[in-house]
């Protein structure tokens, strides 16, 4: 055990707070009641200088010793708080009335800025409106509306405010001559010029006068055409999607027409014609002619060999206007003498099916046959279907 313990250690100094004046000279006291504390503390230190524990006395003699000097800080602690206080009052005190007595300086001051600042505004003002008037006679298209148009191509406020509000340069700066001022609003003009001549390089044609809107609603170039270029990447896949299905739309439709030929060949080949017969095999539904498979002068039944049908001819393949009759004259043909007709042959109704003729070559026509000793048949004009509607009509009454 320790030679100095609680119970041999001198009796604990009682010590009061002392009160601090709150006017300001009590601002002197800090460094007076800071060495009071110093001399203090050092007693109270002494008397509290820990010890070993070798029992429960000992054990119990420190916690009460640690809680005494526990006191002890908190008391100088309040102590400190209390001194504090009362030097930020004085503090606050001695700020207030520096204030008050620089108060008619203080409104003198605020006075001249108000002033001050009436005449910038009004000095700004006019500094905008003198260039303002130079731009409008430097480059009216872009700064007067144009063929009754609500707003100019590019305001003048517009372009105050892309280029003449730079740190350092701006056009309403005092720092920045009148003179250099217009000089810069010039060189901002021929920029956009050149910024047009830009995008005619850049963009298609038919998104040309787009882009050119965008550019002059911004004054932002590179803005203006990656825009652009996004858009031509869309309206290029939009395209790309469009020809892919183009492509199985004709493949789905090659697909359709193969099956249906395949049905039709089917069907035109089930069953021989037999001699004196012509079978007429509807077509498709995308071709133009039906198949006659003619076995009038057969002496056998004749076996189908039906072959695929080109399609149909497109719209590029057909003319846009029926020829004109008096561009053609009806091609010469020499007479022929009516032929005989071998006893064998049995007459029977034909159909013939002409892709295209003008009137003047189908009289021409009409004319041989006559010639021929072929009367009393009837030409309609149209497809196959047009003449069956036609004689289905006649048969009728209709």
């Amino acid at each position: 055990m320790s030679e100095t313990t609680a119970k041999d250690a001198p009796e604990v100094v009682e010590a009061e707070a002392s009160v601090i004046d709150t006017d300001l000279a009590s601002l002197s006291k800090s460094e007076e009641w800071l060495a009071q504390i110093n001399e203090r503390a050092e007693l109270l230190a002494e008397q509290y200088r820990p010890h070993d524990i070798a029992d429960e006395r000992d054990y119990k003699d420190s916690k009460k010793a640690r809680a005494d000097a526990n006191r002890e800080i908190k008391a100088i602690e309040q102590e400190r708080m209390n001194m504090t206080a009362a030097i930020k009052r004085a503090v606050r005190e001695f700020e207030d009335g520096t204030k008050r007595a620089i108060e008619p300086l203080t409104s003198i001051v605020r006075e001249y800025d108000r002033k001050k600042g009436e005449y910038e505004t009004r000095w700004t003002n006019e500094r905008v409106a003198r260039i303002r008037e130079a731009y409008e006679d430097f480059a009216p298209d872009l700064a007067l509306p144009q063929d009754g148009a609500d707003e100019a191509l590019v305001p003048f406020h517009r372009l105050l405010g892309r280029y003449g509000n730079e740190r350092k340069t701006g056009w309403t700066l005092r720092s920045v001559g009148e003179a250099k001022a217009t000089e810069a609003m010039r060189a901002a003009v021929a920029e956009i010029a050149q910024a047009e001549k830009t995008i005619d390089s850049m963009v298609e044609e038919a998104w040309r006068e787009g882009a050119k809107a965008r550019y002059f609603r911004t004054l932002d170039l590179q803005a203006t055409l990656n825009e652009e270029a996004e858009a031509k990447a869309q309206r290029e896949r939009v395209a790309r999607l469009e020809a892919e299905r183009q492509e199985r739309m004709a493949q789905e439709e090659a697909a359709r027409r193969r099956a249906e030929e395949d049905a039709w060949l089917e069907q035109a080949a089930t069953e021989p014609v037999e001699p004196g017969h012509v079978r007429i095999v509807a077509p498709p539904s995308y071709a133009t002619e039906a198949t006659i498979i003619d076995n009038t002068e057969g002496d056998r039944p004749m076996v189908p060999e039906p072959t695929r049908i080109a399609p149909a001819p497109t719209m590029a393949e057909v003319p846009i206007a029926p020829p004109d009759p008096e561009q053609f004259e009806p091609a010469p043909m020499a007479y022929e003498p009516p032929r005989t007709i071998a006893p064998a042959e049995v007459p029977h109704p034909w159909v013939v099916t002409i892709p295209s003729a003008s009137r003047t070559q189908v009289l021409a026509l009409r004319d041989w046959l006559n010639a021929n000793g072929l009367t009393g048949g009837k030409v309609y004009s149209g497809s196959i279907s047009d003449a069956y509607r036609k004689e289905l009509g006649n048969a009728n009454g209709q």
